[in-house]
């Protein structure tokens, strides 16, 4: 009886170690978009979010695993932004779109500069990268594409139509997931 008493005590323990917070911290974005970006890294966390002070911006910030700010990057020059999507390849570059038919897919290197920026004029809703190809899954009007890019430049290889067949119905919602093989 006492083992087991003992083990069910080590098991609570353990429940309330494991749930616990880190870390809990604030950051100076004064309002941002509800569907923000955390790429979890081997040194700690990058989160993408839309702020807003005089007008919205691409907003940057670098924490370590204990979610101390090391940098921040505010991108200003970037317009017509909405509900974010992204991904992150081997290398550590982050790719970011915004859920807007005239808005941009970014790719930025690992210290949060803009490396290119393209504009496809459709709602991106997914992305993934896989040996230096980004692929994108978009609404567009009519139908809806899978673009397959070119990381290292943004120049589109192709576009193909999927779901345009009557059945489902163009614009009728966004992909949630692209799983390359």
């Amino acid at each position: 009886m006492k083992r087991l008493l003992l083990a069910l005590a080590s098991f609570v323990l353990t429940l309330g170690v494991s749930g616990q917070i880190t870390f809990e911290r604030s950051y100076d974005i004064y309002e941002s978009a509800s569907s923000d970006l955390v790429f979890c890294q081997d040194d700690g966390y990058l989160m993408a979010m839309l702020g807003l002070k005089d007008k919205y911006y691409l907003s940057l910030i670098k924490t370590d695993l204990y979610g101390d700010t090391l940098w921040t990057r505010d991108h200003q020059n970037i317009k017509n932004m909405a509900e974010l999507t992204g991904t992150e390849d081997e290398q550590g570059n982050i790719y970011i779109s915004f859920l807007r038919e005239d808005a941009d897919v970014l790719k930025l290197d690992p210290d949060g500069n803009i490396l290119w920026k393209r504009n496809y004029s459709t709602l991106k809703s997914v992305m993934t990268v896989d040996d230096n190809t980004l692929w994108i899954c978009a609404d567009a009007n009519p139908g809806n594409y899978l673009y397959k890019i070119d990381a290292s430049t943004g120049d589109s290889l192709w576009r193909s139509p999927i779901f345009n067949d009557g059945i489902i119905g163009t614009n009728s919602g966004v992909s949630t997931s692209i799983v390359v093989t």
